[in-house]
């Protein structure tokens, strides 16, 4: 069995006890899994000191943190290679290749007793003070990763809180080819921000990302899951759209305000099952200004769905004009309202709403 040596000191200071290891230069040490998502990690440097203790009458509470750099390498999985991160060799033959991280953690604590002997020894997987450095990652060519604005923020771990969907994020369907089992109560996951991209001259806001969750489980089958969490939403809930027609500007939409915070707010979400079930719903007051007060039997109000999307051409395509060939990259949706005069035809006023779910 493969282990990690560490060189270092222990020392005492004012009766604080410290120890402080490090692995040699240029010394790597790579652990081949048994595991359907992971083929190796590979470890580059390795530290481990003491952050403190605490004296508990003739014994000593020791804490201590081991700390890790180096790469994580994934498994290519079947239909779907949404780990993307990993070597296109086999993994004994792969070196150095996989997601590089820094400062990925171990604590340890335990109980020092007068004898000097140890007693209530733990460890906690620690990587909420890890990074991720993509310019030193592997990232293999027809992988999810590749192909998206992706970057790495973060590496989770279930502590107690749920599934993905309880953190407020929204399942996404993977390509039919793609086989695999639902997280178990024990899952971790590559947290990214995904950039969404800018609508450029229709877009008030420049900048739009979201945050996408790879998970897994460690399982004998294959359990992983996609998630993600679109700005202004919240996981699994229901969006209902109010929309005034007939309200001009000024007093008209503190009229329309009062319908929406009296009819629907307090007339409906306030009463019966609505209001058991309000939490499960984002309510989005849309603030239009026709153009004459009132229902009028000369206009017409139309709202256009506008869906913009931008991003590029799969490489080497030949016809422009082929959607199947485009790969989308960022996206937009915006209602654009026209009223129009419908005897003389001409157009009376316009106004583009961002839509934000």
């Amino acid at each position: 069995m493969q282990s990690i040596e560490l060189d270092g000191s222990y020392e005492v200071h004012d009766g604080q006890r410290s120890y402080s290891f490090y692995t040699e230069l240029n010394n790597t040490y790579k652990f081949l899994i048994t595991s359907n998502v992971l083929n190796y990690v590979q470890i580059v440097k390795a530290r481990f000191e003491t952050l403190r203790s605490e004296p508990s009458g003739t014994s000593e509470y020791i804490f201590t943190r081991f700390s890790f750099w180096g790469c994580l390498n994934f498994k290519d999985q079947p239909g779907f290679d949404l780990f993307s991160f990993g070597s296109e060799t086999t993994a004994e033959l792969s070196d150095r290749q996989g997601l590089y991280f820094s400062n990925l953690g171990l604590a340890m604590d335990f109980k020092l007793l007068a004898d000097e002997t140890t007693v209530d020894r733990g460890f906690i997987f620690d990587a909420g003070r890890a990074s991720y450095d993509i310019s030193q990652s592997q990232v293999r060519p027809d992988s999810l990763v590749n192909r998206f604005p992706m970057k790495v923020t973060s590496i989770l771990q279930n502590d107690g809180s749920g599934r993905p969907k309880d953190l407020g994020y929204l399942s996404v369907r993977t390509p039919k080819d793609f086989k695999a089992a639902s997280l178990s109560d024990e899952w971790y996951a590559i947290n990214f921000e995904l950039n969404l991209g800018s609508m450029g001259a229709l877009a008030q806001k420049a900048g739009f990302s979201a945050g996408l969750l790879l998970a897994w489980s460690p399982s004998e089958s294959i359990r992983t899951e996609v998630d993600i969490k679109l700005p202004g939403t919240g996981g699994g809930k229901k969006t209902l759209a109010i929309m005034g027609d007939g309200f001009a500007a000024g007093a008209d939409q503190t009229t329309y305000n009062n319908y929406v915070r009296d009819q629907v707010m307090r007339g409906v979400f306030l009463s019966d099952a609505f209001n058991e079930d309000s939490a499960s719903w984002n309510i989005r007051r849309v603030n239009l200004e026709s153009a004459n007060s009132g229902a009028s039997t000369r206009t017409w109000n139309l709202m256009i769905d506008v869906i913009a999307q931008t991003g590029k051409y799969a490489p080497g395509t030949a016809n422009l004009n082929d959607p199947s060939k485009f790969i989308v990259q960022g996206e937009k949706r915006y209602w654009l309202h026209i009223a129009l005069d419908r005897d003389a035809g001409t157009v009376l006023g316009t106004q583009l709403e961002e839509v934000v779910e």
